[in-house]
């Protein structure tokens, strides 16, 4: 098997060399390759560029196929909420097209949304929580059940225990990795 994990650096963290090794360690150790396609910083509309069609979002889609996975997980949006401001509604649309463009490439990979981990705060952007952004997840899987689920790793610990769980407040830890 082949999987691709695309993200930020929640995603990136939750990968890292840990003194468990880390989950996609665990993942390898199953003789599973793990491409990861994450960084700390990234936001989805920089990697699909304006607009958010299915065709916009093809070419980035293209690139995580290439591999021809069998699973790519997609943890990534954080930085789009904190950072450029990306309201609710162009954030489901976005990941929408994204994930309706990935099964268009490549139609027998199972594409796993993998919601935001809790943090120590869950600021609000634009009126909207992180809950909210977190939900839209569940939304663009619920639309697309043939192919995609919800991974819920928001629902791993609250937010008052976050601090246990995470390094930062924000980045998983070795706890949280073991929850996820």
């Amino acid at each position: 098997d082949i999987w691709v994990a695309y993200g930020d650096s929640k995603l990136l963290y939750f990968g890292a060399p840990t003194t468990q090794g880390g989950p996609f360690g665990a993942l390898r150790s199953q003789g599973i390759d793990v491409v990861c396609e994450a960084y700390g910083g990234r936001e989805a509309e920089y990697d699909v560029g304006p607009g958010a069609t299915v065709a916009a979002c093809a070419p980035f889609a293209a690139k995580l196929c290439q591999c021809d996975p069998d699973v790519i997980i997609i943890n990534i949006g954080r930085n789009d909420y904190v950072g450029n401001g990306l309201t609710l509604a162009a954030w489901t649309t976005l990941l929408g097209n994204l994930v309706t463009a990935v099964h268009a490439i490549c139609p027998l990979a199972q594409v796993r949304l993998a919601t935001w981990s809790r943090e120590t705060s869950e600021p609000n952007n634009l009126s909207a929580s992180m809950d909210a952004y977190r939900l839209a997840m569940t939304t663009v899987a619920a639309a697309n059940p043939a192919f995609c689920i919800v991974v819920a790793w928001d629902q791993a610990w609250t937010v008052a225990a976050a601090g246990t769980y995470t390094a930062d407040g924000i980045h998983v830890n070795d706890r949280g990795q073991a929850l996820l």
